[in-house]
Order: structure tokens, then sequence, then C-alpha cells
């Protein structure tokens, strides 16, 4: 509803707004997949990951 009253009230605004919202769509799609590729990645050597993880709770 507010995107419709968004489009009668500001039509100028309309194409940034979607450009905005593309770039935050493209910019959390890009964060997801480092992190689906950095869990893969931490699943084929979890040995790495413990003994990086584990040093800060030592100290």
């Amino acid at each position: 509803m507010r995107i419709l009253h968004l489009e009668t009230e500001l039509p100028s605004t309309l194409v940034p707004l979607n450009s905005a919202m593309l770039n935050i769509a493209r910019h959390r799609f890009a964060i997801l997949m480092q992190l689906v590729y950095r869990s893969e990645s931490c699943r084929e050597r979890p040995s790495k990951l413990r003994s990086r993880n584990r040093v800060p709770f030592e100290e």
C-alpha cells in the first residue's frame, strides 16, 4: 500500500527508489553467496576453522 501511495504522490522518486532497492538486493545476494561459499569451504576443512576460533576465547 505504501509503494502505491508513493507512486501516485512522488512519481519522480520512483526510478531512484527502484534502482536503490535493486542495488540493496544485489548487495544482500552477494553477501548471501559469500556466506554460503564460506560455510561450504569450512565444511571441507573444519579443523582449520576450529583452531582459528579457539584462539580468541582462550586469551
